[in-house]
């Protein structure tokens, strides 16, 4: 029993991983190819895209 619970833990940290990875890939995407020549995303992170170029104020937190 103690060997299923390891590996359920060890797979729900490798899981968090390759998301942080595709997170960061896809984030590293969008602002090197899609940013510079005004293309937008699909989706949520498209819409973000376009109010970030159609208002003039700055919607990031940071």
């Amino acid at each position: 029993m103690k060997k299923i619970t390891d590996i359920i833990r060890n797979i729900g940290a490798f899981r968090f991983i390759m998301l942080t990875v595709a997170g960061t890939v896809n984030a590293f995407g969008i602002t090197l190819f899609l940013t510079p020549v005004k293309l937008y995303d699909s989706g949520i992170s498209g819409t973000s895209m376009l109010l970030a170029q159609v208002t003039p104020a700055s919607l990031s937190i940071f």
